[in-house]
């Protein structure tokens, strides 16, 4: 565990769990509770009252350098663990204290239902709330595990997908007004997005952040292979000018970059009339090395 900043965990960890109490005592977490961002998955709400953890377990470690995997994650655990311990006094008070609403008049019932789960100050509604901001902090730590090549288009399409979820009334009045109603229902709920929605702008961002970042996504002996990507049942890399058509050009140690699989690995890489036909294969007979 060498290397591991403790100090810096346990004050990420209680700057967020200072925000996410402010946000559910004020009454943010409660009001905008109501606003769908996916449909039936997310709201607003939730997403000011669990996205604290996902930063902070990110946030234990984006100074760091050289930290083991093991460290990694176990210092976004601590980190989401620590932000869920303020609203576990605050639900346990609530229970403990009738009269806390006269005081504070946003820590409702409802509130209470919303962080633990409908489950109330029992050992299931605090397990619940623990469980929660411990995994959201493990996952924000985790994102540093994934290969840089990939990390950047992923957070960006979080970032943009949980804009047009935002924002979504915009998307919504324009396909109103261009598409078939049955496909809006598909795409949108009466305030924010469908899960199909979400997903596709998901998936749509990290393939087109991964190729801009890298400028095509594989990387060989200092040459970018310029292209796209098309879907065939599985997807596959088109290389644009390559060469003349027939022409067979084989990549030895290539940097291969797959958003799909997050990997980012060296490989040999074959091309044939521009497109990849083989991945970790010999080099063809009359193949340019």
């Amino acid at each position: 565990m060498t290397g591991m900043n403790w100090r810096h965990v346990i004050r990420t960890g209680l700057l967020m769990s200072l925000i996410v109490l402010l946000v559910s005592i004020i009454g943010m977490v409660e009001t905008f509770d109501e606003r769908d961002l996916v449909v039936g998955y997310l709201t607003l709400g939730q997403l000011l009252l669990f996205a604290p953890a996902l930063f902070g377990g990110y946030r234990t470690v984006a100074r760091e350098a050289r930290r083991s995997p093991v460290s990694t994650l176990l210092g976004g655990l601590v980190a989401g663990l620590i932000v869920a311990v303020p609203l576990i006094l605050l639900v346990l008070l609530a229970s403990a204290w009738p009269g806390i609403r006269t005081y504070f008049p946003n820590i409702s019932p409802a509130l209470l239902d919303i962080l633990s789960n409908g489950q109330g100050a029992t050992t299931t509604g605090i397990g619940l709330l623990l469980l929660e901001m411990g995994l959201l902090g493990l996952i924000g730590a985790a994102i540093h595990l994934v290969p840089g090549a990939l990390r950047r288009p992923l957070l960006t399409a979080l970032l943009i997908t949980s804009a047009v979820a935002l924002f979504s009334d915009v998307p919504l009045n324009i396909a109103n007004e261009l598409l078939d109603r049955s496909i809006v229902r598909i795409l949108f709920g009466t305030k924010g997005l469908t899960l199909a929605a979400a997903s596709a702008t998901k998936k749509t961002v990290v393939l087109a952040a991964a190729n801009y970042a890298e400028n095509g996504l594989v990387v060989a002996a200092g040459v970018t292979l310029q292209g796209g990507w098309t879907y065939d049942g599985q997807w596959h890399h088109v290389v644009a000018s390559l060469g003349d058509d027939g022409m067979i050009t084989h990549f030895q140690n290539a940097r291969l970059i797959d958003p799909e699989a997050l990997t980012d690995e060296p490989g040999s890489l074959t091309i044939r009339d521009g497109r990849i036909e083989a991945v970790g294969a010999e080099a063809p007979e009359g193949a340019q090395v």
